[in-house]
C-alpha cells in the first residue's frame, strides 16, 4: 500500500490516526508535546497528503495503521484517533486486539451518521465550503471545525498545523465520509479489554458532544469535555496532551 508515515520521539510507542482529508502532519501539537515522554507515529491516510489513493473500505484504513505498525516493527502500540481515525482506531481495537495497548479518541463519534445534519443552517453551511471563492469556502470549513474568531491570523494558523489551504479538501474526503456515515461499533465496544480514555468539545459541529458520551458508555471509560470545536487537539493542544500523557503513562 506505500502508507506515507514518520516517527519521533522516546517511550512508549504511540499510533496516531487522522481525520478526513487531513493528512497526518496535522498531529504536530501532540508530537511537539509528547515527544519528549513517547515514541510517536502518524501517517497519512490512503489517498490523502504523500499516500496514494484510493481510500477505500474501512478495513482498508485499518490495513493502512497496521502497514505503519509492522514498518516500525510494533507489536502493539497506544492508539489514538480523531474524527474518522477514532472509527478507525475503533474497528483496529476490534479486529486486532493484540496490536492495541490502550485507546484514545479524540472528537470522533459512536453513529458515524450522527455527522450529518440536515437542519438549514448546517446545510447552508456546508454548501459553503463546497461553492464559492476560495476565501469564503476556507472561511467556512475553518467555522466549521474551530470555535475561535474566523480571523486571517487564526485560519492560517490552523493552515499551518494542516500544511495545506482550509478550501483545498483532498478529492479522497468524499470517500472517506461515505466510509465515515456507515461505520458505528456500538454493539462491540464492550469486548474491547483495553484502557480507554475519550475527549471532546462542546461545540464540535461534526462530532457532536453526545457522540463522545456513547462512546465513553459504551467502553465503560472516563470522558473529558473540554470548552472549543473539532479542531481541538490544535487549538486546545496543551489540556489535550496533559489527558493524553496521563493516560499513557497510566
Amino acid at each position: 500500500m506505500a502508507v506515507h508515515f514518520e516517527h519521533a520521539g522516546h517511550g512508549e510507542p504511540v499510533l496516531l490516526i487522522q481525520g478526513t482529508g487531513v493528512a497526518g502532519c496535522a498531529w504536530a501539537p501532540q508530537v511537539e508535546g509528547l515527544r519528549d515522554s513517547f515514541e510517536l507515529a502518524w501517517f497519512d491516510n490512503p489517498g490523502v497528503g504523500k499516500s496514494p489513493g484510493p481510500p477505500g473500505d474501512m478495513q482498508h484504513m485499518v490495513a493502512a495503521a497496521l502497514e505503519v505498525l509492522d514498518a516500525l516493527g510494533w507489536g502493539a502500540a497506544h492508539v489514538a484517533g480523531h474524527s474518522l481515525g477514532g472509527l478507525v482506531a475503533q474497528r483496529l481495537v476490534l479486529d486486532h486486539p493484540d496490536r492495541v495497548r490502550s485507546l484514545a479518541l479524540l472528537n470522533t463519534l459512536a453513529q458515524g451518521r450522527a455527522t450529518l445534519s440536515f437542519s438549514p443552517a448546517a446545510m447552508w453551511h456546508q454548501l459553503r465550503m463546497l461553492v464559492g471563492t476560495h476565501a469564503s469556502r476556507r472561511r467556512a470549513f475553518f467555522e466549521f471545525v474551530s470555535t475561535q474568531a474566523p480571523t486571517e491570523a487564526n485560519i492560517a494558523a490552523l493552515e499551518a498545523v494542516f500544511g495545506r489551504s482550509l478550501a483545498a479538501l483532498p478529492p479522497a474526503a468524499r470517500d472517506q465520509v461515505r466510509t465515515l456515515i456507515g461505520a458505528d461499533y456500538r454493539s462491540e465496544l464492550g469486548s474491547v479489554k483495553v484502557p480507554a480514555v475519550v475527549i471532546g468539545a462542546t461545540h464540535d459541529q461534526p462530532a457532536p458532544i453526545e457522540q463522545s458520551r456513547l462512546l465513553a458508555e459504551g467502553l465503560g471509560c472516563p470522558l473529558h469535555v473540554f470548552d472549543g470545536g473539532h479542531a481541538l487537539p490544535v487549538e486546545r493542544a496543551d489540556e489535550v496532551n496533559a489527558v493524553l500523557r496521563e493516560f499513557w503513562l497510566g
